[in-house]
């Protein structure tokens, strides 16, 4: 067994360059008034944050989508996309998804009645029904807020603009990463432009960026000795209050503890750093999901296997059990961070949430019968082909 680990979720973005480039940012002063996102976000409407959920309730504090109706989500999603909603008391409508796991029209056709608006995340980099959501949120009987979530897919940028909102989120495995961040987008004739351009955030304290940079540093040094006890590294950082949590433990019971800060200078250098990568990230992946693809259908027949849009990882879905356990039980590799619930991560209270178990059926087996597979630039094709020997 190697020792390195190689993961969809612990910085797939920061090699061991990008790391210190990272880290070295604690010692610079960049100013904010020389970094400008308006050419890789296609528009000069746009306003960043240290989180994406940060921004998610700045909209609905604006919008003030109507309270007694509810806020649609997927019902495969991360849990703390519902917070900014649950913090300005609203309830959440679930809505059930597709054999791919992506937002169900017809649920959401039949729910939306009860709606005021509508969360529509690109799941694994696969293109949702955006255009189709879009047109039924403003039908003569609807104005339904549409939310475009670009975490895992960011349509092109000359793209039609099916949406009244749009967030980024910079997290640690979404399709461009400064550890944490977001972006809010909104269109020229959006009605609340000057208010959205108004939000204005405390600046985040030293200790938050630090530990924001230092993050892939950390994990970077401690990965390729993974399993000779390099795994202590990030531990002890952890303990010892140098590196952030993904999700702090009040939000998987529904709380909003998430520190409401600005993106720093420091921040949106790496940013910068990391779209300039994009593109060879992309490039990356599709030659990795491909040969994925090819190593994994040689090894299992009938393997059904999806590459999304934006190929930031590869899926797998209606796994047989034993397939299932099989790939996801290799060691040296870990896909398996959702391990069976529809709202991740593992330990959210799903009834503070308001989903009842048996609510979503098809979010729910899709849940027990997918995996994902990396294809960031921390994994080659000889990582793949020490997989297909060990699996």
């Amino acid at each position: 067994m190697s020792p390195k680990l190689i993961s969809n979720q612990i910085n797939p973005h920061f090699t061991l360059r990008e790391a210190f480039f990272s880290a070295s940012q604690v010692l610079k002063n960049p100013s904010e008034k020389d970094l400008d996102f308006g050419h890789e976000f296609g528009t000069k409407n746009y306003v960043l944050a240290g989180s994406a959920r940060t921004l998610l309730r700045e909209v609905v504090k604006i919008v003030e989508p109507e309270k007694s109706k509810k806020i649609a989500i997927p019902s495969f999603i991360c849990a703390v996309v519902a917070l900014p909603f649950l913090a300005e008391g609203y309830e959440i409508e679930w809505i059930e998804v597709d054999e791919n796991g992506l937002i169900e029209v017809a649920d959401l056709k039949a729910k939306i009645k009860n709606v005021s608006a509508v969360l529509v995340p690109h799941i694994f980099g696969q293109e949702a029904p955006i255009k189709e959501i879009y047109e039924l949120s403003k039908t003569q009987n609807h104005e339904v807020l549409v939310i475009e979530d670009e975490a895992l897919c960011w349509r092109d940028k000359n793209a039609d603009k099916y949406f009244d909102v749009k967030i980024k989120s910079f997290g640690r495995e979404k399709v461009v990463s400064c550890v944490s961040g977001g972006a809010l987008i909104w269109p020229e004739n959006s009605a609340h432009s000057e208010e959205f351009r108004k939000i204005s955030l405390k600046k985040p304290t030293k200790k938050y960026v630090i530990q924001h940079l230092l993050q892939p540093l950390v994990y970077s040094l401690a990965q390729p000795w993974w399993h000779l006890g390099g795994k202590v590294i990030p531990m002890l950082a952890l303990q010892l209050g140098l590196i952030p949590m993904a999700v702090y433990a009040g939000e998987k019971e529904g709380k909003w503890v998430t520190p409401d800060f600005s993106l720093s200078p420091k921040l949106q250098q790496v940013l910068k750093r990391q779209l300039g990568l994009k593109a060879k990230k992309q490039k990356h992946s599709l030659e990795l999901a491909s040969y994925w693809k090819q190593k994994l259908t040689e090894k299992f027949k009938n393997l059904e296997v999806l590459i999304p849009d934006n190929p930031t990882r590869l899926i797998l879905k209606n796994l047989d059990p034993e397939v299932r356990k099989k790939i996801s039980s290799v060691k040296g590799f870990h896909f398996r961070e959702w391990d069976g619930r529809p709202i991740a991560p593992l330990g959210t209270d799903l009834v503070k949430f308001g989903y009842q178990t048996g609510a979503c059926p098809r979010a729910e087996k899709f849940a027990r019968s997918y995996l994902t597979l990396p294809t960031n630039l921390k994994l080659d094709k000889s990582d793949i082909d020490r997989f297909i020997s060990g699996v």
